[in-house]
């Protein structure tokens, strides 16, 4: 089994390992001495300056190939002084599942080249984000024939510019074994409609796993990420995590980068449900980083990221993300996603208090999914109108809203859903001074609190705690404790 040295060498036996910031091979008796290089006093702050849940992505500009690698290995040496793991791109795809252990809680140095294979760079990136949320950093390089800007460092955004990938129609279509198979999962939506969710969950797990086998990586990511929603959808948020990294894994098996970020994005999301709000933040900050994202999936990313950092309190840093205008959620047609992109929207400008725009945005979302035929669509709108509705005091128009959403989430056998939308009516009947009705609610949801998700499962339990301190006006402000938010 390989193992790291000197945080920088790979030994793949006593005698004989590799460089992971360069490639070579050497000898582990006669390990060159790090020599002291010349510092980049920007490259040096970047180091020096990262936190966690914050990846970084810098371009350095060189004169030629030759002065890249003189600057790698110049970045690799401080790198590693400063504590970071400095590893090629190329070394990290092959040797990241052998040295997942040396790795851990690691912050890494992940050298790429130059345009060219900036694809392979940014996965690296966002796998990376992934698996820790350290504040990892990605350098790559452009070439310039400037000689008096080289060795100048700059934020890949303000190098590369955006560079959306390929969009997401196939030029061949599928096999018709292939879509055979994909046609046999979408029976899951029927059991899952009709309450058999362990039926449709074993029939995406049996497709996904036929799909693998016959190595339709594409298609197998695809079933994989129905099956993290069906998981989510029922608070199985670890299990939804481990589904939507497969699928981001096989989609870059497939080399569907599109497919692969919304993946990760996903995954996101089931970490935030599971209380990883750093975690979450850290997949965000990287996909955003790509650069590679259409609009829609971009203002997507952001409303996740948004929703992470008004969990955290952050709700400045949550009012600078992208967020959709009223009627522009997009989703790609999934009206459920769009849906959730503008509740986003609505629920940060709540935290920040500006209840007549959260109130104009929830009147159109809840007017635009009205006639939908997608019962979850109504289920976040409704929601996203109750949290106005309970913020502005309408008692009488958000209690018919919540047995609405109740009613929603028992024909969709969604129970979490009337569970998140009863936190944000026992909020108000609270903040209302109507302490029975309150408790009444409190103790249903109590009782539910050990099989919720964890972030829910947080919120119950500090109302609970503040009920049980005779706290007045729990919620006062929903940026002081963000109760309520749906996970889709």
């Amino acid at each position: 089994m390989p193992r790291l040295l000197h945080d920088r060498y790979i030994a793949y036996d006593d005698l004989h390992g590799c460089d992971l910031a360069t490639g070579d091979a050497v000898r582990l008796d006669a390990i060159p001495p790090e020599r002291s290089e010349e510092e980049c006093p920007a490259l040096v702050d970047l180091l020096d300056d990262g936190q966690d849940g914050s990846p970084r992505w810098v371009v350095l500009d060189v004169r030629n190939g030759a002065h890249a690698v003189t600057l790698a290995r110049r970045a690799a040496a401080v790198g590693r002084g400063r504590g970071l793991v400095p590893i090629l791109v190329t070394m990290y795809a092959h040797l990241r599942d052998a040295l997942a252990a040396d790795l851990d809680h690691r912050t890494l140095l992940l050298i790429g080249g130059f345009a060219k294979e900036i694809a392979a760079a940014r996965a690296a990136l966002v796998d990376a984000a992934a698996r820790t949320p350290r504040p990892h950093l990605l350098l790559t390089f452009r070439a310039t024939d400037a000689t008096a800007s080289a060795s100048v460092v700059r934020e890949a955004r303000a190098a590369y510019g955006v560079q959306p990938t390929p969009g997401r129609s196939r030029a061949v279509p599928f096999s018709s074994e292939v879509t055979r198979h994909l046609d046999r999962s979408a029976r899951a939506v029927e059991f899952q409609r009709a309450g058999r969710h362990a039926a449709a969950e074993r029939l995406l797990r049996d497709v996904a796993g036929t799909l693998a086998r016959r190595e339709a990586w594409e298609a197998a990511a695809q079933v994989q990420i129905r099956l993290g929603r069906l998981l989510l959808e029922r608070g199985r948020a670890g299990g939804a995590d481990t589904a939507f990294g497969d699928a981001a894994r096989m989609a870059q098996s497939a080399g569907d980068e599109p497919l692969a970020l919304d993946a990760r994005v996903w995954q996101a999301v089931a970490r935030t449900d599971a209380g990883r709000l750093t975690d979450a933040e850290a997949i965000c900050r990287a996909v955003l980083l790509t650069r590679a994202l259409g609009p829609d999936r971009e203002r997507w990313a952001h409303a996740t990221l948004a929703r992470v950092l008004c969990w955290q309190g952050r709700v400045e840093e949550a009012l600078r993300c992208q967020l959709a205008p009223p009627g522009e959620g997009a989703g790609d047609g999934d009206e459920a996603l769009a849906a959730t992109i503008e509740a986003a929207a609505i629920r940060t400008l709540l935290a920040a208090g500006d209840l007549f725009r959260a109130g104009l945005c929830a009147r159109t979302l809840v007017d635009r999914t009205q006639e939908s035929a997608d019962p979850i669509a109504k289920a976040v709108a409704l929601t996203a109108h109750l949290r106005v509705l309970g913020a502005a005091g309408d008692l009488v128009l958000a209690e018919r809203t919540v047995q609405a959403v109740c009613g929603l989430a028992r024909a969709n056998h969604a129970p979490w859903r009337a569970v998140r939308a009863r936190l944000i009516w026992h909020d108000a009947l609270r903040r209302a001074g109507r302490r029975r009705e309150a408790q009444r609610e409190l103790d249903r949801l109590a009782r539910l609190r050990r099989v919720a998700p964890v972030l829910l499962q947080r919120a119950i339990e500090s109302r609970v705690a503040d009920a049980a301190r005779g706290a007045d006006g729990v919620l006062a402000s929903v940026r002081t404790a963000p109760g309520g938010e749906s996970s889709s």
